[in-house]
């Protein structure tokens, strides 16, 4: 009986010295958000809309109308990643902290999704994508990316109209 009971406690002691030993996971943020319209004549990605001056205001973006340079439904979002506290030296990271991107279009979500891992360059930089389709007529088009306590917000129009 006494064996049981050591076995047991030895059993309930080891995870919690192994977790003790693991280094935590390197916490990232969100340093960019970029928007490219996708053109629907050439199959081309647009330039960043969000560094637009003047900023971008979608008219009737899906026919070309309005500053989108030709007929666009859809928009690719990308979004920057990088560690909190780079590493040193010119090594890559990875870090299972999750980056949630979400799309709302007149508070609605259209689109969202969760990155659950983050492997990043030799200069500590990830890129993650969200693809949105039929965004042409969407109204107030807002992009949201969290990873942990860091948060970058993004907003674009998006009207149709005679």
């Amino acid at each position: 009986m006494r064996f049981r009971y050591l076995a047991l406690l030895a059993a309930l002691a080891a995870p919690a010295s192994l977790s003790a030993g693991t280094p935590a996971t390197p916490q990232l943020k969100i340093t960019e958000i970029e928007a490219r319209l996708f053109y629907g004549y050439s199959g081309k990605l647009s330039d960043d809309l969000l560094k637009r001056d003047p900023a971008f205001s979608g008219w009737n973006t899906i026919i070309g109308e309005g500053p989108s340079g030709e007929p666009a439904d859809d928009m690719l979002v990308s979004i920057k990643v990088e560690p909190l506290v780079k590493p040193a030296g010119n090594e890559g990271i990875f870090s299972d902290q999750q980056v949630v991107v979400t799309a709302t279009a007149n508070g609605k979500v259209v689109a969202k999704r969760t990155f659950t891992g983050t492997l990043t360059n030799n200069r500590g930089v990830s890129w993650k994508g969200l693809y949105l389709r039929d965004i042409g007529c969407a109204g107030t088009l807002k992009i949201e990316a969290v990873a942990g306590r860091h948060r970058k917000v993004a907003t674009l129009q998006f009207n149709c109209g005679e």
